[in-house]
C-alpha cells in the first residue's frame, strides 16, 4: 500500500515539474516530511526506538536550491527540535 502511495506521490510530483518547478519541490519536499513522520510516529508508537533516513544533500542542508525556504530537514527540525539530527556524508 504504502509504495502505491509513493508512486502516486512520484507522478504528481512529475505532473507539478512540467508547469511549474517552484510548487513541485515543495510538493516533494512536504511528501517526504509526511512519508518521514508516519514512518517514525508508527516506530514510536510501539518501539519507542530511533529512525535513521538517507537523504540528497538538497534535503537536509540550505544549499540555495529552489527549496530552501522549505527543505524536509528543516520542516523536521521544526517538528523534532534537537532530536533531529543530520549529516553531509558527501
Amino acid at each position: 500500500k504504502r509504495a502505491l502511495e509513493n508512486i502516486v506521490q512520484g507522478r504528481q510530483y512529475y505532473k507539478l515539474l512540467e508547469t511549474d518547478q517552484e510548487a513541485a519541490e515543495r510538493y516533494r519536499e512536504d511528501r517526504m516530511v509526511e512519508n518521514f513522520q508516519r514512518s517514525y510516529q508508527e516506530l514510536e508508537e510501539t518501539h519507542r526506538t530511533d529512525i535513521m533516513g538517507i537523504y540528497g544533500n538538497a534535503h537536509i542542508v540550505n544549499t540555495g536550491y529552489l527549496n530552501a525556504e522549505y527543505y524536509m530537514a528543516k520542516q523536521l527540525k521544526e517538528s523534532y527540535g534537537e532530536k533531529l539530527h543530520t549529516a553531509d556524508l558527501t
